[in-house]
């Protein structure tokens, strides 16, 4: 895997997951086996309650293979960030780890519903996820400041907003997100019972140049229902609902 940050502790989360979903059996565990270190240590490490020496960030990149130059601009990265808040570039890996797995987003509104048990065990079981994307995700959502401790030390979702930095690295962070929630789709369509789920469509003819007013109107609808569902107080279960508009048509060239 190419390196898309020049900080190891967001390199190493990205890898795990990456590895995570490549092999639902993979573990922190297995990859604390690969670095040759105890997994408690690298739990903490990634959880940035813990910093590593640069003897041993070098010998965990050569574990992984990455060429020297790469091993080397980990190594300035680290030593910078001992003296330093997170920089902009981490937050920036953040919120594209945070748009581009669909479970972040529904540990947001699993927050909301009653009972919520904020045990990792007990949302990847709600969520049908592995604990440790369950425990990765939760921590990011809290340096993020999405999600954070009240007075009494529940977790509440956080004011705090964020948006990406790069145009592109976004696009690509939503469509792998969409790809994801589409995929759901298909398998509540099989699995979920016909009474808990709606999957419907409309085949139409349209003015192709009242395109952006037929956008307009599912966006405003959206914000409605939205608006709708925030202000129900006995919340249970989190929902994805969709909306989808594409042509089925290819593009008319004699036009």
């Amino acid at each position: 895997m190419s390196p898309m940050t020049d900080d190891f502790r967001q390199y190493l989360q990205a890898e795990l997951l990456r590895r995570i979903e490549k092999n639902s059996s993979y573990s922190l565990r297995a990859f604390a086996q690969l670095l040759d270190t105890h997994s408690g240590s690298l739990s903490q490490y990634l959880a940035g309650k813990r910093k590593i020496s640069k003897q041993k960030l070098k010998a965990w990149c050569h574990k992984l293979d990455l060429d020297p130059k790469q091993s080397e601009l980990f190594c300035q990265k680290n030593e910078i960030s001992k003296n330093r808040k997170r920089s902009e570039l981490e937050i920036s890996m953040d919120n594209f780890e945070a748009i581009s797995q669909w479970y972040h987003f529904a540990i947001l509104e699993l927050i909301k519903t009653q009972n919520f048990n904020r045990d990792p065990k007990w949302i990847a079981k709600r969520l049908g996820i592995k604990s440790l994307e369950a425990k990765l995700a939760l921590e990011r959502l809290m340096r993020l400041e999405l999600v954070r401790e009240d007075e009494n030390g529940k977790l509440v979702v956080g004011n705090t907003s964020f948006s990406t930095l790069n145009h592109e690295y976004t696009s690509s962070a939503l469509k792998k997100l969409q790809k994801q929630i589409l995929e759901k789709a298909q398998l509540a369509l099989e699995e979920t019972t016909f009474e808990q789920r709606l999957q419907t469509t409309i085949t139409v003819a349209v003015d192709s140049k009242k395109l952006n007013l037929i956008k307009e109107k599912i966006l405003n609808f959206q914000a409605e229902l939205n608006e709708y569902i925030e202000d129900m107080s006995d919340c249970d279960e989190v929902y994805n609902i969709s909306f989808s508009s594409y042509p089925v048509t290819k593009e008319n060239l004699e036009r």
